[in-house]
């Protein structure tokens, strides 16, 4: 069965195990919702190498982004050039979504100087930059997100240093990152 023909949650659902695998391997049980959060896949199904239930430790994004996962954490690598160009493949059905359009699809926003993380009703983030332009959630860096995942389901607002998380619909905060009133 070739694996890179499958919908991504079908993906997950057949791969679980992996997934469990990198997770023990890193030590953070926040691994497995940064990988399906992010829509991360193991970089080895785009090279060809990929062997189900054995510890991937690259997995890619679709904008050209890498996570290396190391025992104890993971290494982020924006614009990887060493991955291969069919990797920035989207498997997001609302990639090309404007920024009103996100906030209606979303639970929460994540909110900081330089960028909006939205976790969407799917369950996936989306992320704009502070110009408003379609970006990469792993921008925001994977030791961020795994500190956000364990607080973005709440429904009161958190606060940290570097970023704000709000629940959505927020009028305040709808008008604050353009949402126009409907």
């Amino acid at each position: 069965m070739l694996q890179s023909n499958i919908d991504i949650e079908t993906f997950y659902k057949r791969n679980k195990l992996t997934i469990d695998i990198v997770c023990s391997f890193v030590g953070n049980k926040w691994t497995r919702q940064l990988i399906t959060y992010c829509r991360l896949k193991p970089y080895s199904i785009f090279n060809g190498s990929f062997h189900r239930n054995k510890l991937q430790k690259i997995w890619v994004d679709e904008f050209g982004n890498s996570i290396e996962f190391s025992n104890g954490g993971g290494f982020t690598k924006l614009k990887d050039e060493r991955l291969i160009k069919n990797t920035l493949i989207s498997t997001d059905l609302f990639c090309k979504l404007a920024l009103p359009s996100v906030v209606s699809i979303s639970n929460s926003v994540i909110i900081s100087e330089d960028y909006f993380l939205f976790f969407g009703k799917d369950e996936y983030f989306r992320a704009f930059t502070n110009k408003k332009e379609i970006a990469s959630p792993l921008l925001i860096g994977a030791s961020n997100i795994l500190n956000i995942i364990p607080y973005i389901r709440s429904r009161e607002k958190y606060f940290e240093d570097k970023y704000a998380i709000y629940s959505l619909p927020n009028k305040e905060i709808e008008l604050m990152i353009g949402k126009k009133n409907e």
